[in-house]
């Protein structure tokens, strides 16, 4: 499921962005890990992105050199915090925390998961 996460963020940028992610990615490690070649990435498409990073690196460390790369390629909007951040603790990636969510409902049986917003509007009667 981490795979999804990844291409679900990687189908966010555009034709130009997708291309200097990719020449960054080439470039970027973490700590100890290996790059990705040019020569697989250079005509990659998103899901073939995503298959060599998955490839390549642990889903955890995919989705922190994806966050690493989205800021220089300035699509923070990508890599936003969480609310956590907002009480003085640091935050977690959006992608992070989506990829945790799906670690742990992927061996679980199916359920629909709402976005926070639309839950229930406290003082509007709305509510399940």
């Amino acid at each position: 499921m981490a795979h999804e996460v990844l291409l679900n963020a990687l189908d966010e940028l555009g034709e130009d962005e997708f291309q200097r992610f990719k020449w960054i990615l080439k470039e970027e490690r973490l700590k100890d890990s290996s790059t990705i070649p040019w020569s697989k990435l250079e005509n990659a498409k998103t899901l073939d992105t995503v298959r060599l990073m998955i490839q390549t690196y642990t889903p955890p460390e995919a989705v922190e050199l994806t966050n690493k790369v989205l800021k220089k390629i300035n699509r923070n909007d990508l890599v936003q915090s969480s609310s956590a951040s907002s009480s003085g603790t640091k935050g977690t990636p959006r992608l992070a925390f989506m990829v945790t969510l799906a670690a742990r409902v992927e061996n679980h049986p199916p359920f629909f998961v709402l976005p926070c917003n639309h839950l229930s509007q406290r003082g509007r009667g709305v509510g399940f």
